[in-house]
């Protein structure tokens, strides 16, 4: 790893500023941190699918229990292009089983659940580390810095943002015509109704994969930065590379020997200066300006001449001198700041605890009160999930108008199959159906207890007797769906499935009646 051709500007950076030069270094490697994601992630949900087509949701959880492996191949690409070194595909394909095979089973199984993944990464297929070496080099990279957990939360949390806006976006695009209900088609069960859902989800993971392995090895380059020094390591390379040019201005090559000894001087009052930024530089620039005075002589450097420069800047006032001050102190102050050196910040300590105490009882709070409120909602939501039957409620008054048809029962004649067809056949089917549907309606309300509330749609009517199990309810679902090609799309039935409407609509409602009254 040659630092000098490092492509990123090397400099300690916090924990939000690494992630955001990893989205940068995501931005511009795009495309190839992309096709290499592909090249895995592709073939191997297409196997997924072919090993399990009579159980394509084991495929979804599949495809997304292995997003390790699929990142190992982007994060070789991106290790080598920081240093400035050019890795076409083809060398990605040729080295392809060494970069995937690395400590694959460890990072599906043990590993997989990790929220560090990002960052943990560079250590097993950069460094090669594993086993105890691998944990020893972790725990001195992570430290007390975050290290990826909350990067790994987002980048979940997006994933889902952009599964969710595909599909809402595919709803979109279908035409109202084909009455698609979205609900039904997220929980389908069907082969191409999951193969769409996987189709959906590798690409939401695709999207943000290059984003989340880039800002991970972000994390991780910054981290080595801070502990390894490598800003300080580059600049005392360039250092040298001044100090060897000006090597050449010097006649017989005597300053390359003064160059090495000034270089060694300045390095020794680095160490002994202590981590002072400004000190530092101002010894710099003495150690610089003694270099261009041996510059300007053209003379060779002998050692009476160097001892004497370096006696010049030790006896320079700014490296330190020795100074006596008097100043009023408290009376066993001293002994008090042993004991308890954090006393200034108590009073933050305690505020830290007492914001904890209350968030801890507002959160005990609420889980008992979401409890309470399952438990008072249970006669609902037990009869959505199928949980316990329906019970006629004493206190429901039916409606009198649903949606704007009359629901009342003295609104319909008698025979309501001959009045339907009649309607139909004097040229009034919007007539006909809505009498029929209105019956429907009706029989359901009173004479099979559906509490259909006023201002329900027909898709809540629909819902109603479906929870309730009711033998009705695929009739009662095909003619709803006939009623809504009816009343909004201008869509009338022809003679055969009115007719056929309206026997259902006698054996299934009007003849059940009939025998429960003869019971």
């Amino acid at each position: 790893m040659d630092l000098s051709k490092i492509r990123v500007a090397v400099r300690p950076r916090s924990a939000s500023e690494a992630t955001d030069l990893g989205f940068v270094i995501a931005r511009h490697w795009w495309r190839p941190l992309m096709i290499s994601w592909l090249m895995v992630a592709l073939p191997l949900s297409v196997i997924f699918h072919l090993l399990f087509y009579q159980t394509p949701w084991v495929a979804g959880l599949l495809i997304w229990w292995f997003k390790p492996l699929y990142e190992q191949a982007p994060l070789y690409i991106l290790s080598r292009a920081l240093f400035a070194e050019k890795t076409p595909m083809t060398e990605v394909l040729k080295n392809f089983r060494t970069i995937t095979a690395k400590q694959w089973f460890a990072n599906l199984t043990w590993r997989r659940f990790t929220p560090r993944r990002s960052f943990n990464a560079p250590v097993s297929q950069l460094e090669g580390l594993s086993g105890r070496e691998r944990r020893e080099r972790i725990a001195v990279l992570h430290g007390s810095r975050p290290s990826g957990g909350w990067l790994t939360f987002i980048a979940v949390h997006l994933e889902l943002v952009i599964y969710f806006s595909l599909f809402s976006l595919l709803m979109i695009a279908i035409p109202t015509e084909m009455e698609v209900d979205a609900f039904q088609l997220m929980q389908g069960e069907g082969f191409w109704v999951v193969v769409l859902q996987n189709a959906l989800y590798i690409i939401a993971i695709a999207t943000i994969a290059p984003f989340y392995v880039a800002a991970g090895f972000s994390l991780y380059l910054h981290r080595r930065i801070e502990l390894e020094a490598w800003d300080i390591e580059i600049d005392f390379r360039k250092l040298r590379q001044r100090l060897e040019r000006g090597k050449d201005l010097v006649m017989n090559g005597s300053i390359a020997s003064a160059s090495s000894k000034v270089a060694s001087l300045l390095l020794c009052f680095f160490i002994w200066g202590g981590s002072s930024g400004d000190l530092l530089a101002e010894r710099v620039s003495h150690v610089d300006q003694a270099v261009k005075d041996a510059t300007r002589d053209n003379g060779e450097l002998t050692p009476e001449y160097a001892k004497q420069q370096i006696s010049g800047i030790l006896s320079d006032p700014v490296f330190g001198h020795e100074e006596t001050r008097k100043v009023w102190r408290r009376i066993n102050e001293e002994e008090k700041q042993e004991k308890s050196p954090g006393s200034d910040l108590e009073w933050l300590a305690r505020l830290v605890q007492l914001i904890a105490t209350i968030g801890e009882a507002l959160l005990w709070f609420f889980v008992v009160l979401l409890i309470g409120w399952i438990v008072y909602l249970y006669p609902k939501w037990s009869v959505w999930f199928g949980l316990t039957r329906r019970t006629i409620s004493k206190q429901y008054q039916p409606p009198e108008t649903l949606f704007g048809l009359d629901v009342r029962p003295e609104s319909l004649p008698e025979d309501i199959a001959k009045e339907v067809l009649q309607s139909y056949q004097d040229g009034q089917p919007r007539a006909a159906l809505s009498l029929l549907y209105r019956a429907t309606l009706v029989q359901l309300i009173n004479h099979h207890h559906m509490e259909f509330q006023k201002g329900a749609t027909e898709g809540e009517c629909v819902e109603i007797v479906k929870q309730a199990q009711h033998r009705t309810g695929s009739y009662f679902l095909k003619l709803t769906h006939t009623w809504q090609a009816m009343a909004y799309n201008h869509q009338s039935p022809d003679l055969e499935e009115m007719r056929a409407l309206c026997e259902q609509w006698h054996d299934q409602l009007h003849g059940n009646i009939a025998e429960e009254s003869g019971q």
